[in-house]
């Protein structure tokens, strides 16, 4: 990896109907059109309908039932991403950090002590030219003035 590119996070949740009395697509007709609304009062092929479409809509019910449990292992599925994605940031960062902070440090350290070895010719230039001036005072006292 170059950098620290933080990682993208799709945030977007997809939206679904979890009340399961609702489905997408909702079956019609759960009496058979033309047969009476009172279950005692239909004939037997108009009861076997019935029946067979209620066992239609539990059917139904159970696909939507499954349905939902799925989208909710599928939430949970990103939610679990989401927080890995955002732990590992947060371990890159604090590894960023310290290798700054190590950086700056052993810069830091460095100047100081370039600092001092540059302190250490200066005072060793101003001996050396203070060692020199009294060299040429005392060849100066050494040589002798002639008197008239």
């Amino acid at each position: 990896m170059s950098g620290s590119v933080p990682m993208d996070v799709d945030t977007t949740v997809v939206e679904t109907k979890k009340d399961s009395s609702t489905a997408s697509s909702q079956l019609t007709n759960t009496t058979p059109l033309h047969a009476p609304k009172n279950v005692e009062e239909m004939t037997v092929q108009e009861g076997k309908e019935h029946h067979r479409r209620k066992g239609e809509e539990e059917y139904i019910k159970s696909l939507q039932s499954k349905t939902d449990i799925l989208i909710t292992k599928l939430q949970r599925a990103q939610e679990y991403k989401n927080n890995e994605v955002e732990r590992l940031n947060k371990r890159r960062e604090v590894y960023d950090n310290k290798i700054k902070v190590k950086d700056d440090r052993k810069n830091t350290g460095s100047n100081i002590r370039k600092r001092q070895r540059d302190e250490t010719d200066e005072k060793e230039q101003v001996l050396e030219a203070l060692r020199a001036r009294k060299k040429t005072q005392k060849e100066l006292k050494d040589i002798q003035i002639p008197t008239k």
